[in-house]
């Protein structure tokens, strides 16, 4: 399958705080919220990059550090938020 990756402008300094928050579960504490899908994973040593259709069919890449061996597992086709 391949997907069409939208493009989108994001200010600088709120990159750091988007790239580490995907989650299973909203995000106490956050302004914006997105949910969508997982629709591909690349796992690359010390970061993982996740595609997530929105259901706005649109989709998001998202680049998150692996910081913990124990973090909390995503996969594909999972129901994940992201928050920023």
């Amino acid at each position: 399958m391949l997907l069409r990756v939208e493009k989108s402008a994001i200010n600088p300094t709120t990159a750091a705080a988007i790239a580490r928050m995907v989650s299973t579960a909203p995000t106490a504490g956050t302004d914006n919220v997105a949910r969508g899908a997982v629709q591909d994973i690349a796992y690359l040593g010390d970061l993982s990059i996740y595609l997530v259709k929105l259901p706005t069919g649109k989709v998001v890449r998202l680049t998150q550090p692996n910081t913990s061996r124990h973090a909390e597992a995503i996969t594909w086709d999972q129901q994940v938020y992201l928050s920023w």
